[in-house]
């Protein structure tokens, strides 16, 4: 994975950078176009404001997870949203998922 490994204590602005500079290895590996397509649509989806007309409408809140939802137009589905603070990146998440030895290991 070709990124600058900040793990805790980055700024928002730090985080929205690895996200913006995550790539997917070039190796073929078993789901490989299913996650370019995810992590495209999931850049998509991060880009869209909370509380915007055209953005992420605030639907609820559970403990500590914020609950939001947009409209897909001409569907009759929404796309759920749920944001809470959690102690690991998005990177590292998404980093373990694209490691071989955790691929490999059945779940």
């Amino acid at each position: 994975i070709k990124r600058r490994p900040k793990l805790k204590g980055g700024t928002r602005k730090e985080h929205l950078e690895l996200l913006d500079n995550f790539v997917v290895p070039d190796k073929p590996f078993k789901y490989k176009q299913e996650i370019e397509e995810a992590f495209k649509l999931f850049n998509t989806w991060r880009k869209w404001k909370n509380n915007d007309e055209t953005g992420w409408k605030f639907k609820a809140q559970k403990e500590d997870m914020k609950i939001y939802s947009h409209s897909v137009s001409g569907e009759a589905i929404d796309i759920i949203k749920g944001e809470a603070i959690i102690p690991y990146s998005t990177p590292l998440i998404v980093g373990i998922l694209l490691n071989p030895y955790h691929r490999n290991k059945s779940w």
